[in-house]
């Protein structure tokens, strides 16, 4: 095998060092036509090889790379609801949504492989970061206060509905840390129901409708932890790089 050779790449080695980019890569595994959302700007190319993603703009723009080391910190996949067959690829300091057709999407995410533990803890800190500090407020907020009678300031009774509400944030900030793990997303999709379905009966009993808003907001992050638990846990949990188990290799 002639290790110049950019067409005898080994799809089961281990990533290149970053230096290696500056070659000119060999054939690509699939070159796919995708469209940038969300106005649908023309057409980009993504070239898929062994060992980086090119994403290459209309015109006469410079492609640009991302090498398979930072995939996982880079890429990210979406398909679920309203964000159907979508690539999110952060290129610099701008995020951009790409999405593919049908038949694409599968040869991508066959590629690309299914989501490793560091990409579930990295979704698991971004999903649930305000969860300790929301947390530790609404636990502060539920107990009971003595108040001034004198001043006009009546006594804060204890909250149960928000101390169990705050606390399970407590606890599950906590655990997703020590334990990561899928269900956590299940977790935090179940107290935003909760809270939605707290709010909604306080909006039935006499508070304002205005607030049937954030109601239809909690409800959206009800169905977006559904969405990243089922996207994490059909991978397995496998605790291994997709390059380095060879998933980048299309048949």
């Amino acid at each position: 095998m002639n290790a110049d050779d950019p067409s005898s790449i080994n799809p089961y080695q281990s990533p290149r060092p970053m230096d290696a980019l500056s070659e000119e890569p060999g054939e690509p595994v699939a070159e796919i036509a995708v469209v940038e959302m969300p106005a649908r700007k023309p057409e980009w190319r993504l070239s898929v090889y062994a060992d980086r993603l090119r994403l290459s703009p209309p015109g006469d723009g410079p492609p640009q790379d991302v090498p398979s080391a930072e995939l996982s910190e880079k890429v990210t996949v979406q398909d679920f609801l309203f964000i159907r067959r979508c690539v999110v690829v952060k290129l610099g300091k701008k995020k951009r949504i790409f999405q593919l057709e049908p038949e694409d999407f599968a040869t991508f995410t066959q590629w690309l492989g299914p989501p490793t533990v560091a990409d579930l803890k990295r979704a698991l800190k971004k999903r649930l970061a305000w969860v300790l500090p929301i947390g530790c407020l609404i636990v502060l907020a539920s107990v009971p206060m003595g108040g001034d009678r004198a001043a006009g300031i009546e006594p804060l009774p204890f909250d149960p509905v928000g101390f169990v509400l705050g606390g399970s944030l407590l606890l599950m900030g906590i655990l997703s840390k020590w334990m990561p793990h899928p269900v956590f997303f299940l977790f935090d999709s179940f107290w935003f129901l909760a809270l939605a379905s707290n709010l909604s009966y306080q909006i039935f009993t006499g508070r304002s409708w205005l607030w049937i808003i954030l109601v239809l907001f909690q409800l959206l992050l009800v169905l977006g932890g559904i969405g990243e638990y089922r996207r994490f846990s059909r991978s397995g949990g496998r605790n291994v790089s997709p390059f380095e188990a060879g998933n980048h290799e299309l048949p």
